[in-house]
């Protein structure tokens, strides 16, 4: 029952700013179950790489420690499963951003919105004692282009499916939504809190 309060609690931190923001623009349209459908992979991204908060600079304080940060790549051990997970994590990503863009440059505005949101991941990482590795980001890098390439690929072999091909792209670009649901979930989320309240401590 806690965990569905807990969950409960982060739908509305995260996923409720973005709904608000898009219905008062633009009301309740097709583009809308799309919106949603990224808004919420967006937030289970930033709750499985445990993206940095304002509340975790209150309790871990902020501290630059040099252990935190690796800029080589593969260095000692690398674990085959996490790399593996990180290359999935963000295939997802290039798939639907190839979907929600139109128009000309489609390539570039994917990967440079893909690689905007690992960076806003790593480094929102330093503000609550986890690592910053570069292989997180050569890794998420590969997932992106795989997803990319899977929807030019899908798109080539049949562009009339429509979920390969969506009539109605979200109306708002893909960083701003990155952002709105960050920027909610920095703000707004603080599970710390909440545990305090029902757990009385």
């Amino acid at each position: 029952m806690d965990s569905l309060l807990f969950l409960g609690y982060e739908f509305l931190a995260v996923l409720a700013p973005l709904c608000l923001i898009y219905l008062i623009r633009h009301g309740l349209d097709r583009s809308f179950g799309w919106l949603l459908i990224f808004g919420i992979y967006l937030m289970m991204m930033f709750k499985v790489t445990g993206a940095g908060t304002l509340y975790d600079i209150s309790m871990y304080g902020f501290q630059w420690r040099g252990e935190q940060v690796n800029f080589i790549p593969f260095e000692g051990e690398a674990s085959l499963i996490n790399n593996l997970l990180n290359v999935i994590m963000l295939m997802p990503f290039g798939f639907m951003a190839a979907s929600f863009f139109q128009g000309k440059a489609k390539t570039t505005k994917v990967i440079s919105s893909g690689f905007s949101l690992i960076l806003l991941i790593e480094l929102s990482q330093l503000l609550n004692n986890r690592r910053t590795d570069i292989d997180d980001v050569i890794m998420n890098g590969a997932g992106l282009i795989i997803g990319l390439i899977i929807w030019k690929t899908c798109s080539l072999i049949n562009s009339r499916l429509s979920l390969f091909n969506i009539k109605s792209p979200i109306k708002f670009q893909v960083i701003t939504v990155v952002l709105i649901v960050f920027l909610s979930r920095f703000f707004l989320l603080n599970d710390y809190g909440l545990a305090k309240i029902i757990y009385n401590f």
